[in-house]
């Protein structure tokens, strides 16, 4: 950044380190940053709203994956984290669409899937969701299958608790 003060994309690069490293006030100033520099840069939307999700403050994470979305992202996270918000939240349909929206867009991405497989197994019908899953279907059939089955979290837990 010594190089480029204003490279937009380097800000949010940096704030993945320091959210690794534990400086969630750094990364925050640099999702800051790198939106102050280019305020249609998608991906840091994405970023800090997952840091918010994470910190458990859903409205601000919320904003931030509406904007995201808002700018015609092609990025699946946008989709997937905000399902993952929803899903925390209760709002289970809302949930199983976004997860139905990451699926259509990366038909090879595990993690929707994953996101998913408890709704399923407690929702049966994907209404607004069935097209993403349709693609998925198509794309993953090996694995789309399974999704009312437990995970492998789910199996082990269980196998824990039987002794």
């Amino acid at each position: 950044m010594r190089l480029n003060p204003n490279f937009y994309q380097a800000y949010a690069n940096r704030a993945l380190v320091q959210r690794r490293l534990g400086r969630e006030d750094l990364a925050l100033a640099d999702y800051n940053r790198s939106i102050q520099l280019n305020p249609s840069y998608d991906v840091a939307y994405i970023g800090r709203g997952n840091m918010y999700r994470q910190s458990k403050q859903p409205t601000l994470a919320l904003a931030d994956f509406n904007q995201a979305i808002a700018l015609r992202t092609s990025d699946p996270r946008a989709y997937h984290n905000r399902a993952l918000l929803y899903q925390s939240t209760g709002q289970h349909q809302l949930a199983i669409d976004d997860f139905g929206k990451a699926i259509a867009m990366s038909p090879a991405n595990l993690e929707p899937f994953e996101g998913a497989r408890p709704l399923l197994s407690r929702h049966r019908r994907l209404q607004g969701g069935a097209r993403g899953f349709q693609r998925g279907r198509q794309a993953r059939p090996e694995f789309l299958h399974r999704l009312d089955q437990p995970g492998p979290c789910a199996r082990e837990a269980r196998r824990a608790r039987q002794g």
